[in-house]
C-alpha cells in the first residue's frame, strides 16, 4: 500500500516540460493512464490475495470437519445420519 501511495504522488506531481495545450493534453493523458494501470495491478494483485485466503481458509475447514469426524468416530459415537 505505500508504494501505491507513492506512485500516487509521483504520478500527480507529474509534469513534462511541453508547452501549450497540446503539452498539457499529453500529460492529462498520461496521468491517467498510468492511473488507470495502478488501478487494474491493484485490483489484480487484490484478487490473487483473495484467492488464496479463501482457497487456504477452505481448505483449513476441510481438514478440521474431517477431523472433528474423524474424532466422532474413534470414540464411539455415531452421526445423526446412522442413528435410528
Amino acid at each position: 500500500m505505500m508504494v501505491g501511495m507513492i506512485l500516487i504522488t509521483l504520478i500527480i506531481a507529474f509534469s513534462a516540460p511541453l508547452g501549450g495545450i497540446f503539452g498539457a493534453i499529453v500529460v492529462g493523458v498520461a496521468k491517467v493512464a498510468l492511473s488507470a494501470a495502478l488501478a487494474i495491478f491493484w485490483l489484480y494483485l487484490w484478487s490473487r490475495v483473495a484467492r488464496a485466503y479463501f482457497s487456504w481458509a477452505i481448505e483449513k475447514e476441510k481438514k478440521s470437519s474431517f477431523l472433528k469426524l474423524l474424532l466422532r468416530f474413534r470414540s464411539g459415537r455415531q452421526s445423526p445420519k446412522q442413528t435410528s
